[in-house]
């Protein structure tokens, strides 16, 4: 059984830079709180290497894979609302780790996604 990663974009397209702007639009991800379910692959990573300033992601549970394509359409791209409470303490110029909200959450991801169904 292999991982799945959940990838949220948290900024929008304005002043993006042209290689972040092109990667987020490979990987369909195009507005704000639109969210992706992918495998943990490599090619992932690198992708996610490019663009960690715009988004945050994690590891995602499979109850809550299971619970996202039951209520929305099995598609490759949600459109979620933002999270109820906000981002975070210090909002998007920090990490994740710095108690902001870009980057990596690991299992914490799920809690955000809660908040944003």
């Amino acid at each position: 059984m292999t991982t799945k990663l959940s990838i949220i974009r948290i900024r929008g397209q304005v002043r993006n830079n042209t290689k972040r702007h092109t990667a987020m639009n490979l990987l369909g991800i195009k507005k704000k709180f639109s969210t992706i379910i992918v495998e943990d692959t490599p090619t992932i990573k690198n992708q996610i290497k490019r663009i960690n300033p715009d988004i945050t992601w994690g590891e995602i549970s499979e109850e809550l894979i299971t619970t996202i394509e039951k209520k929305y359409k099995k598609s490759k791209v949600y459109h979620f609302n933002p999270p109820k409470g906000g981002l975070g303490r210090k909002g998007l110029k920090f990490g994740y780790n710095k108690k902001g909200a870009t980057g990596y959450r690991g299992s914490k991801i799920n809690d955000m996604l809660k908040k944003m169904i």
